[in-house]
């Protein structure tokens, strides 16, 4: 646990497009992709977002930025790796089980 957790305060690194980048993420304690936001220069692909995530289990908690995302996304961001969703724009009604806002 980082410090900086140990004080209550934890630190993103967000809208990561390399598997490089994770290096540049030492000392944070989440990093987060953005996935279905053709209008970001930092959207990637589910295949892409994966690759990242997967490379940064066990290291950092994982975060997918979803824009008004449906049920359906917030889902597919779990399967792809995610430990937790942040949502901008409007959040769907009728999450998944289990799913808290």
């Amino acid at each position: 646990m980082s410090a900086a957790v140990a004080r209550g305060v934890r630190i993103k690194i967000c809208g990561l497009t390399r598997r490089e980048d994770l290096v540049a993420c030492r000392g944070a304690d989440l990093v987060g992709v953005v996935v279905g936001a053709p209008r970001s220069p930092r959207n990637l692909s589910w295949s892409e977002a994966e690759g990242i995530l997967a490379s940064a289990r066990g290291r950092f908690l994982r975060v997918v930025v979803l824009v008004s995302p449906t049920p359906g996304e917030i889902a597919q961001a779990f399967r792809a790796g995610a430990d937790r969703v942040q949502v901008h724009g409007a959040m769907p009604s009728g999450l998944p089980p289990g799913l808290e806002r």
